[in-house]
């Protein structure tokens, strides 16, 4: 199958309402690599993607009425592309469709058949549960463990380790970092499951990773399908750090960790965690509706988002759930960015498909600049990596138990 690595993407929202929005794949199971256009409102073709041959697969928020087609790869013309048997090429959002596949002459009838039978699956799926299924096909509920949250303002306190302590200078642990303390978590919304912990960070770890990052900041991307694009649904700057930087990152690692009920050992950037990204966003400047998760035809998958928050903004720059539910039922949840504040929500569901609702977005800087960092935490791997098992995790809580006795 096609290999595909994307960010959540998301296609122009212009002139659309968000309660028409639409989640949807899109694979190409031609044999050759080819483009995906989208047919902007302003009547022109715009390039969404590029995916792989033999399966490449996509995953993206879309809206109802909007229309697509497939281009050929190598010529620079966009324009519908015409292969012996070609079907699919051209197509229009619907309600009752999920998956839009690319099919031809060329290609594999293995891949041809396990499509239909993925068709089937999600018919039976939404059936069931009246939800679509947007994760990949097939895919095993999540060995890592969830909080759950089943009522706003419910909360829970996590004795943190004194290597996962506040950080108030630099220097050797023994005269920079506290001594143990507690932090304490609030539900902040169940659709989507979030959570907020005032203070997560110290004042002075959010600068240190600010002053760090500063001089290595560049022009954030997306992945669209296999190939990297500037868009201005995403116009911050960012930089990655890993987790072995510095021993003031590692213990923000661990501390997440421990809030999540995750062992450190697996948050490793070889393991289950991503680098730590820190975006930087000026006057004006925003990251539209999009999702943290996506489909790249591999059943690993973006388990749940750790954001930090490394400044207040001025004005503006809040993180927004536009179809999250409040307790009154009504939708768009929002988290007030506020320095040292921390704030995760899961991007999967327990039964293994990723959350609908954990579409989310950086609101607007008024008046800047925001700092953020996020880290992404991967079920049961990170692609290309050794997963996590239910018997490591035991083994690791296991050995925690005893170092506490």
């Amino acid at each position: 199958m096609g290999s595909v690595f994307v960010l959540g993407f998301l296609v122009c929202l212009v002139g659309a309402a968000h309660n028409d929005g639409k989640s949807g794949k899109f694979r190409n199971l031609s044999k050759d690599k080819a483009k995906l256009y989208w047919k902007g409102t302003d009547g022109k073709p715009h390039l969404n993607a590029v995916l792989e041959g033999d399966g490449g697969i996509l995953s993206f928020q879309t809206y109802v009425g909007h229309s697509f087609f497939w281009g050929p790869y190598k010529s620079g013309e966009m324009r519908p592309l015409k292969r012996p048997g070609a079907k699919g090429v051209e197509f229009t959002i619907s309600d009752e469709q999920m998956v839009y596949a690319l099919i031809d002459d060329s290609s594999d009838p293995q891949l041809v058949k396990e499509h239909e039978e993925e068709i089937e699956f999600l018919e039976q799926y939404k059936k069931k549960t009246g939800r679509d299924w947007l994760a990949n096909y097939p895919r095993p509920p999540p060995v890592l463990p969830m909080r759950k949250c089943s009522q706003i303002g419910q909360t829970y306190t996590v004795q943190l380790s004194p290597a996962a302590s506040y950080w108030d200078c630099e220097g050797k642990a023994y005269s920079c970092q506290r001594k143990p303390h507690k932090v304490v978590v609030q539900c902040s919304s169940t659709v989507p499951c979030s959570w907020t912990i005032k203070n997560f960070l110290s004042e002075f770890e959010a600068d240190w990773i600010v002053g760090y990052a500063t001089p290595h900041m560049s022009r954030s991307g997306l992945m669209g399908g296999s190939e990297h694009m500037e868009d201005e649904q995403r116009t911050s700057e960012s930089y990655r750090m890993n987790r072995d930087t510095s021993p003031i990152v590692d213990a923000i690692y661990r501390r997440a960790g421990e809030v999540l009920g995750i062992p450190e050992q697996v948050l490793t950037n070889e393991r289950n965690a991503e680098p730590l990204d820190v975006l930087r966003y000026m006057d004006g400047q925003q990251y539209s509706p999009h999702y943290d998760w996506f489909v790249t035809g591999v059943p690993e998958s973006r388990f749940v988002s750790f954001l930090m928050y490394l400044n207040t903004p001025p004005e503006g720059g809040h993180t927004s759930f536009p179809v999250g539910k409040n307790a009154d039922g009504s939708e768009y949840v929002q988290v007030v960015a506020e320095k040292t504040k921390a704030m995760f929500f899961y991007d999967m569901l327990e039964d293994g498909n990723v959350d609908h609702y954990s579409l989310h977005a950086g609101t607007p800087v008024v008046k800047g600049p925001k700092w953020l960092a996020t880290i992404w935490i991967w079920d049961a791997m990170q692609t290309g990596s050794v997963p996590v098992t239910k018997e490591e995790l035991a083994m690791y809580e296991n050995e925690a138990a005893k170092a506490e006795l």
